[in-house]
């Protein structure tokens, strides 16, 4: 009989490419608890970049490329801030092919 199953990837952040009505787009995908601000529920967030189109409710598909680092908890907002900056460079400058996880 079939089993029924959902893999994730282990919590953190990551380089991925988002398809989106048949465009790919560079993102920095994260998946995990927001622990910098007590977060207790799993979820999953994907800065899009280099689009700025309204896609709450769509369906999209997310392609794992590279793990960038694990969830970390934070002193601050600023510090935060700081290491997604740092983040979204590794995502950006990241040109190798590679097949998804």
């Amino acid at each position: 009989a079939p089993i029924n199953r959902t893999y994730l990837p282990a919590d953190g952040v990551y380089i991925s490419n988002v398809l989106i009505n048949g465009k790919y787009y560079r993102a920095m995908t994260s998946i995990g608890k927001n622990i910098t601000f007590g977060g207790t529920e799993l979820r999953l967030e994907a800065n899009i970049f280099d689009f700025d189109g309204d896609i709450y409710g769509e369906t999209i598909e997310i392609f794992w490329l590279k793990r960038i680092r694990e969830m970390v908890k934070f002193n601050g907002i600023d510090d935060l801030v700081k290491q997604l900056k740092k983040d979204k460079e590794i995502a950006l400058n990241w040109k190798k092919d590679s097949q998804t996880l």
